[in-house]
């Protein structure tokens, strides 16, 4: 059987619980017992179904029971979204009318209540005004250790100016009135404390101020005699590199260095400066110049006789140099002549032994031509034009 078929059939064993549910879906969501018997009804078919998959009507027999179960169950199902969709019909036209009937009543009951509702807000404002000024007089009546002189008179006159009226406070009137007037009384009390408190204050922060400023005055006085004595201090030292400055130079020098007369008077004239800050040394300062230059004269009166020794010992020297030079070049005149005489003794020498081998070379070469049958006149002249190279391709070895 295919699933197509089995779509249409209805299922065979009329009365089963199978069978009414086919003609009435709906009947297991409506009747709980109705759902237990199909349950049951379905499990013991089930387990009625072949054990085992050899044939293929066992497996189309176990197919078709599985198919009739789904379809069993989508037919249950859709019957129940059709029993929800006419619920949900039914609760929207009920909530319809029950937002009309409520609206349309709570509408009237407004209505009818408003005198009441507006005297109520009424009450409540006036309630809330009645309350608010009580705080802010309780408020009012704290006092805090920052609250000025200023502030509390500023409180005090807010408080003074307030009306406490029997149509905002009704019955609590004399309460009210009794919370203000206790206020009033906290704060004139404050107030009083503050500007003794203030005056006292202000009478010992201006003691403060004058002993700050004594206080003041002595360390000034003593910053200024601290000052005064170290530029005492540091101009006697001025004075005293000033003044051993100058005595180095009267010894000579600059710096450590030994310089030149005339920078040693350029530096004691022009760079020592002596002037009013020396303050009692200035006379010990101008003396040491004094002595200075008295110093200097005696060094220059030494160095011109220095020099003038110098340029005679550098005359001295000069001319013993000259005539030392003289010598040499006498010397060197003798030795040079010695040497040439020497060297043209050596080359006539020489030349003599060259001239000797000569000959007897050329002599016997002369032997030689004499032996083989020229004459000795014309066997000289032979050798004679050998020697000197006028017969081509002809030489003779020395």
């Amino acid at each position: 059987m295919s699933d197509a078929a089995a779509t249409k059939e209805k299922p065979s064993s009329a009365g089963t619980m199978l069978a009414r549910v086919f003609d009435n879906p709906a009947l297991p969501l409506k009747d709980k017992a109705a759902w237990k018997d199909l349950l049951v009804e379905i499990k013991t078919e089930a387990e009625s179904l072949p054990k085992t998959l050899e044939t293929t009507k066992d497996r189309e027999t176990i197919k078709a029971a599985a198919y009739k179960v789904r379809r069993t169950k989508t037919a249950i199902d859709d019957a129940g979204k059709e029993m929800n969709r006419e619920l949900r019909e039914k609760i929207n036209a009920v909530d319809a009318d029950r937002r009309v009937i409520r609206d349309t009543l709570e509408g009237l009951a407004a209505d009818i209540r408003e005198p009441l509702t507006a005297w109520e807000e009424a009450e409540k404002a006036r309630e809330a005004k009645a309350d608010q000024i009580e705080a802010d007089l309780k408020s009012a009546s704290v006092i805090t250790a920052d609250l000025t002189a200023a502030d509390l008179e500023t409180r005090l006159e807010t408080v003074r100016a307030l009306e406490i009226e029997e149509t905002i406070f009704g019955k609590r009137k004399p309460q009210a009135d009794d919370l203000r007037d206790r206020t009033l009384q906290v704060l004139e009390s404050a107030l009083q404390r503050a500007k003794t408190a203030e005056a006292e204050a202000l009478e010992l922060a201006e003691l403060r101020r004058k002993e700050e400023e004594r206080q003041r005055q002595e360390e000034a006085a003593r910053a200024e005699q601290e000052r005064k004595a170290r530029e005492e201090a540091e101009a006697s030292r001025r004075v005293d590199t000033v003044i051993a400055h100058m005595r180095e130079i009267g010894e000579g020098r600059i710096d450590g260095q030994t310089q030149p007369i005339g920078l040693l008077e350029y530096e004691l004239e022009s760079k020592v400066v002596i002037d009013e800050t020396f303050g009692s040394r200035r006379a010990e300062a101008e003396a040491v110049r004094a002595e200075t230059r008295a110093k200097l004269k005696v060094l220059a009166a030494d160095a011109e006789a220095k020099r003038k020794a110098q340029e005679e010992a550098d005359r001295e020297a000069a001319a013993e140099k000259a005539r030392a030079d003289e010598r040499a070049r006498i010397d060197a005149e003798r030795r040079r002549k010695e040497e040439d005489d020497a060297k043209a003794k050596a080359d006539e020498e020489r030349r003599a032994q060259d001239q000797k081998h000569r000959d007897s070379v050329m002599g016997r070469a002369v032997a030689a031509l004499v032996e083989r049958g020229l004459e000795p006149s014309d066997a000289s002249t032979a050798v004679a034009a050998i020697a000197d190279g006028a017969i081509p391709a002809v030489k003779i070895e020395f």
